[in-house]
């Protein structure tokens, strides 16, 4: 999983620009352009601290009349300690403050970063181009400089992702705000044609690389518009509930602002090999992909330029391909002797004068590993394992191969795969349900069983070259979960124990109880250590150790808050469900909560407490509430007046007690067609306001499966069948 943090930080390069503001690098870049540029771009997270690295190492090398531009870097607050690394001759770094409600929308902050940036350059530059942090420069990117006759240059988006508005398409209510605040009609957008998918939209432009005039205030209305709509509680509850929309607010928001305040005149289509899109390489027509990698000037990569394969069926220069090569393997050092890759799980290696050390190889178990050949520079002398999940602990053997190195774990690790492989049907519907399928085929092929050859049961310390290392056993996700603490290096590794969002508690799945005060005591055990370096089994790693402890200490807190309101309202008599709806996380602690939930931790702590038992005798009995479904339906005198009442529900926005009633009406007439439609609209309600990863892919497993009934019905009906109203 990969899931951000919505922090920022800001690059700007800007070229030719007053002394007053560039300070000593003004005179070194004097005379290399026929006018004035800047150029700027964002990033969220310490991933983008190193996309950031890359762009700036690229424009140096590649840029042409570019590559000497001084580089200014504004930095909020939560990425201070990260972006030190992109301290250098050449490179400022400055502070940044955004708005509260930016915070929580991907890629709002692209506004109000372009906005800082074009205020500071609209007196004394021409041009001012943005570059989105996850492009790479691989020659001059002269295509973005604006002559005098234009005053954009820019190039439509790559798909449409059910956002961009068809030509013949009515202005849904997401749209018909954004072109009220302009002062347009859906007319007035010209016709573009998307890059990758070929489909006719209204225009509707890409914003990860775009030149514009500062003069003309284009960035600056941008982020005036995004805090018009993002203050606009009732259009992000209705027309920008979802997270497509939401993603793409700020690209729809800056395109109608080009419309309105440009002329189509005023506008240069940017060529393909300006801005092409490696992430989108496989998806592009054969005769758009591009062939060599030296006929491009900038490429947006989206992260895919770590993976194996990446560059597949593209031919690249040596030059290029030694440039690729030394930044790629920079981009796997967290520290000097922390090197780590994101696969399905961050791995790590720990270098020593004697060998390696690997943790949680199962994140680079591709045998095109970059980290696997990096490591495979010096011997393997030990694999650390966090826990026994499949996600952490495969490619054992890929990474053993014919060494001897040993394998440790906690004492429990043998046990938990046990506990899966005994369940392993249970397991791999469930899997299967929440990845989103609609059909409950095996999991995956397992992983093979590759047993630890050392355990340990509290703690266990080994050295390796100059590195003593500890392990402890701290249970969180998995009773077996354990914490690689190098005392020396101040890192502690600590697998699935932190993440982003609130923990997982209890997962969709199904597991064993995850003990809340179990989870919270191996907090203060990682906390009490003092590590200036947290390194999680997902998600990016924490540098500094101040950051480190905020992080940890919000996340037991978080934990603990809930569980404590759990038990008082357990002691007050209060049932499971009216403790999932009242209780919450305090303000000052809240996290995200797109993989785990707070009610559904609410429930897991009550039931791991007290048990199934709910107090009502008719829990006591294996005929569920259920049974009674089709009486009710029965006396309702049908289905046709139960899904009704669904329907009016789900008008009304009660998207769950639609969902309830449709499936009360299926319990009394199967095949109702229209109490199918209505359950299947439920479902995609509530799909389009989740964002939460595993009710994501429960919530499409059961669209999925709804569909299917449809459909079998259409087919019957084609077939001669008649229809069940």
């Amino acid at each position: 999983m990969r899931h951000t943090r919505t922090k920022a930080l800001v690059v700007s390069v800007l070229v030719a620009l007053p002394v007053a503001l560039l300070g000593s690098d003004r005179a070194a870049v004097a005379g290399t352009l026929p006018s004035t540029v800047a150029i700027t771009t964002c990033v969220t997270d310490p991933t983008q601290v190193r996309n950031a690295a890359l762009l700036v190492a690229s424009l140096r090398r590649f840029g042409g009349p570019l590559a000497d531009a001084p580089v200014v870097v504004g930095v909020d607050e939560p990425v201070r300690e990260p972006a030190r690394a992109l301290e250098q001759p050449g490179v400022r770094l400055v502070p940044l403050e955004l708005p509260t409600e930016a915070r929580s929308y991907p890629y709002a902050y692209k506004a109000y970063a372009a906005a800082r940036a074009e205020a500071l350059v609209a007196d004394s530059a021409d041009t001012l181009i943005w570059l989105d942090a996850e492009i790479v420069v691989l020659g001059s990117p002269t295509a973005l400089l604006l002559d005098a006759e234009h005053a954009v240059a820019m190039r439509p988006v790559y798909l449409r992702n059910a956002i961009g508005l068809a030509p013949d398409q009515p202005v849904d209510a997401f749209w018909a705000a954004i072109l009220a605040d302009n002062h347009l009609k859906a007319a007035q957008l010209p016709v573009v044609e998307t890059e990758v998918d070929g489909q006719k939209v209204r225009g509707y432009f890409n914003c990860g690389a775009i030149a514009v005039r500062p003069s003309l205030g284009l960035f600056r209305e941008w982020a005036r518009q995004m805090s018009t709509r993002l203050a606009d509680a009732d259009y992000q509850r209705t027309a920008c509930a979802d997270g497509l929309h939401r993603v793409f607010l700020h690209q729809a928001v800056l395109s109608a602002i080009i419309v309105a305040r440009t002329e189509p005149g005023q506008w240069r289509r940017l060529p393909r090999e300006c801005g092409y899109p490696l992430h989108l390489h496989s998806q592009l027509p054969a005769d758009r992909r591009v062939t060599r990698l030296a006929d491009l000037s900038i490429v947006l990569h989206e992260n895919v330029i770590d993976q194996p394969g990446a560059f597949d069926g593209i031919e690249i220069g040596r030059e290029l391909r030694a440039f690729l090569d030394d930044q790629l393997r920079r981009r796997l050092h967290v520290t000097d002797r922390i090197l780590r890759e994101e696969g399905q799980c961050n791995a790590y290696v720990v270098t020593t004068p004697s060998g390696n050390v690997v943790v949680d190889p199962g994140g680079a178990r591709d045998p095109g590993s970059r980290l696997l050949a990096e490591a495979r520079r010096a011997p393997l002398q030990a694999i650390l394992l966090t826990h026994a999940h499949d996600d952490h602990r495969g490619g054992i053997a890929l990474w053993r191969g014919d060494t001897a190195a040993p394998v440790l774990a906690q004492e429990g690790h043998a046990e938990l795969i046990e506990h899966h492989d005994m369940l392993s049907g249970f397991y791999s519907r469930r899997v299967s349900a929440q990845r989103g399928s609609p059909v409950r085929v095996p999991e995956d092929t397992p992983v093979a069983r590759v047993l630890p050859t050392v355990t340990f049961d509290d703690r266990r310390e080994i050295r390796v070259g100059d590195l003593d290392i500890v392990l402890l056993h701290t249970p969180g996700e998995t009773p077996d979960a354990a914490t690689v603490w190098i005392p020396k290096l101040r890192a502690a590794f600590v697998g699935d124990l932190v993440f982003s969002s609130f923990p997982t508690l209890y997962t969709l799945r199904g597991t064993r109880p995850r003990w809340a005060l179990d989870w919270a005591r191996s907090l203060d055990r990682v906390l009490a250590l003092g590590p200036d370096v947290l390194l999680p089994g997902h998600e990016e790693p924490t540098l500094g150790r101040e950051e480190a402890r905020r992080q940890l200490t919000q996340y037991r807190d978080a934990i603990l808050s809930v569980h404590d309101a759990t038990v008082r309202g357990m002691n007050e008599g209060k049932d499971v469900r009216t403790l999932m709806r009242e209780v919450t996380v305090p303000a000052e602690l809240r996290l995200p909560e797109y993989y785990g939930r707070a009610s559904w931790a609410v429930r897991a702590i009550y039931e791991g407490y007290a048990g199934w038992f709910d107090g009502d005798p008719a829990s006591m009995y294996a005929e569920p509430v259920a049974v009674v479904y089709p009486e009710l339906v029965a006396l309702a005198g049908g289905a046709g007046p139960v899904v009704e009442r669904a329907q009016a529900l789900l008008a009304a926005g009660d998207a769950v007690r639609a969902l309830h009633l449709a499936d009360v009406a299926l319990a009394g007439e199967p095949a109702h067609r229209s109490a199918l439609e209505a359950r299947l609209a439920a479902l995609r309600r509530l799909a389009a306001v989740n964002r939460n990863y595993m009710e994501s892919g429960w919530l499409r497993h059961a669209i999925a499966e709804a569909s299917q009934r449809l459909a079998l019905q259409d087919t019957a009906l084609a077939a001669g069948g008649a229809p069940q109203r």
